[in-house]
């Protein structure tokens, strides 16, 4: 049985080289775990708008 899990997490501008350096410990610790097959991370260049979501997309009318 496998599974994937996909998270999205939007850091704070003046917290993200904290977070980056939690990330790199969480996949060592991660990567060590019994069963893990493969482990990654993808930086995203741009910001979700929760609000917008919430609301649903109004600019494609």
């Amino acid at each position: 049985m496998s599974f994937t899990e996909i998270c999205i997490y939007q850091v704070k501008p003046q917290k993200i080289e904290e977070f980056e350096s939690l990330m790199i410990e969480v996949k060592k610790f991660l990567e060590k775990q019994e069963g893990v097959l493969l482990f990654r991370f993808v930086k995203r260049g741009y910001h979700i708008d929760m609000k917008q979501i919430k609301e649903g997309c109004h600019h494609f009318k």
